[in-house]
């Protein structure tokens, strides 16, 4: 399944790459493109918004 989310106020490269990272934790996340306006995620099992906010707003400032 793959799903795309808008984002808003994210300014650096470092940035999409600690959120790209937080996101991966996760294996039943295979793949994900992170952007400063917006993020790709490709995953075999659903997860929840809510879930990914959590692990990302745990290693930075940002969510989806």
């Amino acid at each position: 399944m793959i799903l795309t989310y808008q984002k808003t106020a994210m300014t650096c490269g470092n940035c999409e790459a600690i959120e790209k990272s937080a996101l991966l934790t996760w294996s039943v996340i295979t793949n994900t493109q992170v952007t400063r306006t917006y993020v790709t995620i490709i995953i075999k099992k659903h997860i929840a918004l809510s879930e990914m906010e959590k692990a990302i707003r745990a290693k930075s400032n940002y969510s989806i």
